[in-house]
């Protein structure tokens, strides 16, 4: 790129200042430290489904990556990182037992995973 390690320094600093970095991160291999399933499950809450008690679970549990609310009102997709395939159940049991209604979906292999990079000229 050309720029002096000032300069990267100063830009690094105003990124992070006006919040369009973050954070800084290690990327770690699931697999290599006790994780390779990746499981997403699709969640839609029945009528007698408490949401807030729901979203607070999957937030404090480890394994559930992401929770993503989506385009239909009672709809939520989740992002699970496991050390292998039965150890969904005891979350899909939980979700049924608290009025949610999951699809889980196992992953083969992941083709690819990026971060976002800003193009030149956005």
């Amino acid at each position: 790129m050309g720029l002096s390690a000032p300069s990267v320094y100063q830009r690094t600093r105003k990124l992070v200042a006006s919040g369009a970095i973050a954070g800084f991160r290690a990327r770690v291999d699931p697999a290599q430290v006790g994780y390779p399933v990746l499981a997403f499950v699709r969640v839609e809450l029945g009528a007698e489904a408490d949401a807030d008690q729901l979203l607070a679970q999957w937030a404090a549990t480890p394994e559930c990556e992401a929770c993503y609310a989506l385009g239909d009102a009672d709809g939520f997709l989740l992002r699970y990182r496991l050390p292998s395939m039965e150890a969904l159940g005891p979350h899909l049991r939980t979700m049924r037992l608290r009025g949610a209604r999951p699809h889980a979906d196992l992953t083969i292999r992941t083709i690819f995973e990026r971060d976002v990079t800003p193009r030149a000229g956005a």
